[in-house]
């Protein structure tokens, strides 16, 4: 009886032992520095986009529509002869609408019927930017917005991975210069975050109604240099 004692007090104290023994969990053996990259550079755009909407509001659905479809043809016409391909046109909304206006005179509301159309043009050639803005003119286009000039896909993703590649690079040479001052070294990288950045496009909206009345003109469209940024966020780790 005496000897079950006292191996349950030995077992104890060998347990005390091992768990005094057992290693603390470790602390990260390094420390880190945030930094921000950043790139940026200017290029010709090559591409551009142009929205024309035809609003046509009458006191008869039928007529309404027919107006509206008569312009958007006479446009649709113009750009196949420009040669812009069907894969560059597309419709962004088609609306038929129903209101009623107050007409102040009679105190009284009649109905009136709202047909929009809108459409939007991806122009790979400067000079047809010109020329589709005025086909839209012509047509009897009721609005027109140059909604953005830029890169075309292609060129844009390139142009993308160049300026990541140089913010990574800019991030890393700020991270170096930091640690050396600190008497540390950079040795991995716990984090990257790209930073979206968004450009507002040039806009530029012309009444067709109006300029349609004036003696006919070439519209003067300038793409200009453009710029592209991208930013990133970066964490590295220092020993």
């Amino acid at each position: 009886m005496i000897k079950g004692k006292q191996w349950l007090a030995t077992g104890a104290f060998m347990l005390s032992v091992a768990c005094l023994g057992s290693p603390a969990v470790q602390a990260a053996d390094y420390g880190t520095i945030t930094v921000d990259g950043y790139a940026q550079d200017t290029y010709i755009a090559n591409q551009a986009v142009v929205i024309a909407t035809n609003r046509v509001e009458k006191d008869n659905l039928a007529t309404a529509k027919a107006d509206n479809d008569r312009s958007s043809t006479r446009f649709l016409q113009a750009l196949q002869a420009l040669g812009i391909p069907s894969n560059q046109i597309k419709t962004n909304d088609y609306t038929v609408a129903e209101n009623q206006q107050y007409m102040p005179a009679t105190k009284t509301y009649k109905t009136v019927y709202t047909v929009t159309n809108s459409i939007q043009v991806t122009i790979n050639d400067k000079v047809n930017t010109s020329k589709v803005i005025d086909a839209a003119t012509n047509a009897g286009i009721s609005n027109v917005r140059l909604d953005q000039i830029g890169l075309n896909d292609a060129d844009k993703r390139a142009m993308k991975d160049k300026l990541l590649i140089e913010a990574a690079k800019d991030a890393r040479q700020k991270a170096d210069a930091l640690a050396a001052a600190l008497g540390t070294k950079v040795v991995g990288v716990d984090s990257l975050n790209e930073d979206q950045y968004y450009a507002q496009p040039r806009v530029a909206m012309y009444k067709m109604d109006s300029l349609a009345a004036a003696a006919p003109t070439t519209s003067q469209i300038e793409y200009g240099n453009q710029k592209s940024d991208e930013h990133v966020t970066v964490v590295f780790r220092v020993k």
